[in-house]
């Protein structure tokens, strides 16, 4: 630094700032149509979450982890069949956690969006 005198570099500073700032796409806030649209989205991914997750995200979780079981060995026994399905419960209520997780999620989310409209956000 003590080769660039402080003029300098407050004009090369000056100079990327400035075309930083130019070259940005204009930022444009939402109106309060999306916002209730995003919302309404939000609202119904948090009801449909916890179903998601019991339905859909625990039954491949449990497919997933039986087939990691039999692809462990070449030739597949008892042992692996049952450790399988062993593991099936637990990772149902993995999937269970999982929308109730999303559901906190799209519900700060919703909020977020319904706060924004009276606050011009």
């Amino acid at each position: 630094m003590s080769t660039i005198k402080t003029g300098k570099f407050a004009t090369i500073f000056f100079i990327i700032c400035t075309h930083l700032i130019c070259l940005n796409v204009p930022a444009e806030a939402l109106s309060v149509r999306h916002h209730i649209f995003n919302a309404g989205k939000d609202l119904f991914k948090m009801v449909i979450s916890p179903f998601k997750g019991v339905l859909v995200t625990g039954p491949q979780n449990v497919h997933k982890a039986y087939v990691d079981e039999m692809s462990q060995s070449d030739k597949p026994e008892l042992r692996h069949h049952l450790f399988g399905i062993w593991r099936a419960p637990g990772e149902e209520l993995k999937g269970a956690v999982d929308g109730v997780v999303d559901t906190f999620k799209f519900g700060g989310d919703f909020l977020k969006e319904v706060i924004s409209i009276p606050f011009s956000d």
